[in-house]
C-alpha cells in the first residue's frame, strides 16, 4: 500500500468524479497530487449523493499547498461545503500558478461566495474565473461582482446557465464600470431580458478595456438588441456575440 501510495499520479486530466466520498480516498489523492509534478488540471466534480467531509478536503488542500504546476482547477464548491471551500481556498490564495478556477454544477450559496471573493482577492496569477450551472441568488452574485471589480489579473469571466434575472444584472453593469482589467465575459444561457441589456449598455459605453461579450440565449428581444447594439455606437473596441 505505501508503494502503491507513493507511485500514485494523476492522470492526465483528471477527473475524480464521484470518488471523494470518504477519507481514505480523500488520502490518496491528496497523495497523488504531492508526488504528482506533471498535471496541470484537478477536476473535483462529486456524483449526486456523493460529498466528503471536512477533513478529506482539508488533506486535499494541505496536499496542494506547495504545489507548483496546477493551472486550472475544476471544482463542485457546494460539495465541499463551507468549511471544506474554506480550506481549499486558504492555500490557493497566494498559489503563484493557478490560471482557471471553475465551479459548477451545484447551487452557490453566499456563504460560499464570501469564503471565495475572500481568498481569491490575493491571488495574483488567477486570469479566468469560470462559474456555470449554478443558482446565483443575489447575495452571492453581489461578492461575486465585488471580488471581480477590484481583482488585478481576472480578464476572462463565464457565467453560463446561472439563472440571472434581469433584476440583477445592475450588479455587473456596475462591475463593468469599476473594472479596468477584465477583457472577456461570456454572460449566456441567463434571463437578463432587455432591462438587463440597457444596464450592460449604460455601463459599456465608456468601457474601453473590454474587447468580447457573449450573450447567446438570455430571452433578449430583436428590438432590445437593436438598442443595445445602436447604444453602443460610440465603443469601437467592443465584439459582441450573439447567435
Amino acid at each position: 500500500m505505501a508503494s502503491l501510495l507513493h507511485n500514485s499520479k494523476l492522470p492526465s486530466d483528471p477527473d475524480l468524479t464521484g470518488n471523494l466520498n470518504t477519507y481514505l480516498e480523500a488520502l490518496i489523492v491528496a497523495h497523488a497530487i504531492r508526488f504528482d509534478t506533471t498535471s496541470t488540471e484537478l477536476k473535483l466534480k462529486l456524483a449526486p449523493n456523493k460529498c466528503f467531509g471536512p477533513a478529506g478536503a482539508q488533506q486535499i488542500a494541505n496536499a496542494l499547498h506547495n504545489n507548483t504546476t496546477l493551472k486550472i482547477l475544476n471544482i463542485d464548491a457546494d460539495k465541499l461545503g463551507r468549511v471544506g471551500i474554506k480550506y481549499l481556498m486558504n492555500e490557493l490564495k497566494n498559489n503563484t500558478t493557478l490560471e482557471l478556477l471553475r465551479l459548477g454544477d451545484k447551487s452557490f450559496k453566499p456563504s460560499l461566495c464570501v469564503d471565495l471573493v475572500y481568498r481569491i482577492q490575493t491571488n495574483q496569477t488567477l486570469t479566468t474565473l469560470e462559474v456555470i450551472n449554478q443558482t446565483i441568488v443575489e447575495d452571492g452574485l453581489i461578492y461575486l461582482c465585488h471580488a471581480v471589480s477590484y481583482h488585478p489579473t481576472i480578464t476572462s469571466l463565464t457565467l453560463i446557465n446561472n439563472g440571472i434575472k434581469s433584476e440583477l444584472t445592475i450588479y455587473l453593469a456596475n462591475m463593468l464600470r469599476r473594472n479596468s482589467v477584465l477583457t472577456k465575459l461570456c454572460y449566456q444561457k441567463n434571463i437578463i431580458g432587455d432591462d438587463g441589456i440597457e444596464d450592460l449598455a449604460s455601463a459599456l459605453v465608456n468601457n474601453l478595456t473590454l474587447k468580447t461579450l457573449i450573450l447567446g440565449t438570455n430571452k433578449i428581444s430583436n428590438n432590445g438588441f437593436k438598442d443595445f447594439i445602436d447604444a453602443l455606437k460610440s465603443n469601437t473596441t467592443l465584439t459582441v456575440v450573439y447567435p
